[in-house]
């Protein structure tokens, strides 16, 4: 069957999108506002259309952005939407601005009427204006027609990431789906199916040497890969970008010298520390995962010290612990390139929550009579649909009766299913039912 079709908003730097594509998706078209973030999706992305802009202006009236995609029948529509006013680092502000760009993703999702949705987010969501946009989340899906939505807290750590990172999936289908299931249970049990072992930092950057480059240079690895984790990011590749990092001066260089690995600043000596907010300096314990990386990172790196050498992480390794493969570049300066990372969706956990919701899709049946019609876009007429397929996998002529091509036309729009998908389906169903013959002939 071809892949399914998806559309990224708030893409970033595109990590979400990196773990999105490797799990079978093609991306009809990415959203993004920053200038730089859209930089570097471009240079990693250069087949995916980018509508860099504000998400306000998306598929405004008569923008025609539905045609000029093509966004009709969309399976997926991911993003994690700004959510600093919900951190609970730093400042919490339940009226800060950045709190409503939610309700574009949601009003995105009305005009397209994709199959599914994943919208990520801080846990302090879930408790921000004591619960309030939690209900109000879960009620404005309900209400354009996404009843069958639910949210699931996950650790990237758990899904391939070396990094504690703890996050709120919002995940919900369109009401015209039948599921083979409950969608929280079928949500929940994909997951737990595709949890990995824990990850440490050493495991995933200790190939990296200890000197750093200077920005736009490549630099060798300091030995061979010795970890699975290692050897994937690595793929062919010879020599690594973005192993550059902050300059460091004497006082601080001196401070961090003096940190053990996993420890912060109340470790140090009284002469060297005023006793001012400790985890302002850690240094991280190679033999477990990093904590969360931010994007605080650009401004200061003193929370994020390697946990070997006296320096700060490098591009590369806060890339690595982040899940970027190291042929993702980063074509943008040194500060925003780490604030892009820090703001990034792990790919490894991108990649889990896309392959349990395709799951999840492959064993859903349009109910058309119940179905909410498409709105605002014009749905993809059968011609269309073949076209498509033909596009991407190739044609194959098939000579039939009268009798059967309408038996064929009605079953396949009674499933809502192109001719390609429905003769697949009938074979595997076929070789199926044949094999227990196979294996008693046997």
């Amino acid at each position: 069957m071809y892949r399914l079709r998806a559309i990224s908003l708030f893409s970033g730097a595109g990590g979400f999108c990196a773990g999105i594509e490797r799990a079978g998706y093609q991306i009809a078209v990415a959203v993004e506002k920053d200038r730089s973030a859209c930089q570097t999706y471009r240079a990693n992305f250069p087949s995916v259309p980018l509508y860099e802009g504000d998400i306000q202006k998306f598929l405004a009236p008569k923008s025609g952005h539905g045609e000029l995609y093509g966004l009709q029948e969309i399976d997926l529509c991911y993003g994690g939407p700004p959510c600093q006013g919900h951190s609970s680092i730093g400042a919490r502000d339940a009226d800060d601005e950045r709190n409503g760009l939610w309700v574009e993703f949601a009003r995105i999702i009305d005009s397209i009427r994709p199959k599914s949705f994943i919208m990520e987010n801080v846990p302090g969501i879930l408790s921000s204006g004591l619960g309030k946009f939690k209900r109000e989340i879960l009620q404005k899906f309900q209400a354009i027609g996404y009843s069958n939505v639910t949210l699931v807290q996950v650790d990237a750590s758990d899904f391939g990431a070396p990094q504690i990172r703890k996050r709120v999936l919002f995940v919900g289908t369109r009401d015209d789906l039948r599921l083979s299931g409950s969608l929280d249970g079928l949500l929940k049990s994909g997951l737990d199916a595709h949890r990995q072992p824990v990850i440490s930092v050493d495991e995933a950057i200790s190939d990296l040497p200890e000197a750093v480059c200077e920005p736009g240079e490549m630099v060798g690895y300091a030995s061979k890969p010795s970890s699975d984790y290692q050897r994937t990011r690595r793929s062919r590749n010879l020599k690594v970008s973005g192993h550059h990092t902050k300059r460091i001066g004497p006082r601080r260089a001196n401070l961090i010298a003096h940190l053990a690995a996993g420890q912060n600043a109340d470790s140090l000596p009284p002469e060297l520390w005023d006793g001012v907010r400790a985890q302002k300096w850690r240094r991280l314990d190679g033999s477990k995962p990093s904590h969360t990386l931010l994007a605080q990172m650009g401004k200061d790196l003193s929370e994020w010290i390697h946990p070997h050498f006296s320096r700060w992480l490098t591009l590369r390794e806060a890339a690595r612990i982040q899940g970027f493969p190291d042929n993702f570049g980063f074509p943008c300066s040194e500060s925003e390139a780490l604030k892009q990372v820090g703001n990034s969706v792990p790919p490894p956990l991108a990649y889990a929550v896309g392959l349990v919701v395709k799951e999840i899709l492959g064993g859903a049946v349009i109910a058309r009579k119940r179905g909410r019609p498409t709105k605002g876009v014009r749905p993809m007429t059968g011609g269309e649909r073949h076209r498509r397929w033909r596009e991407t996998h190739g044609s194959v002529a098939l000579t039939v009766s009268p009798e059967l091509a309408e038996r064929i036309r009605l079953a396949r729009d009674e499933l809502c299913l192109t001719t390609a998908e429905l003769l697949g389906q009938a074979l595997d169903a076929l070789v199926e039912q044949r094999r227990p013959r196979l294996k008693r002939a046997a």
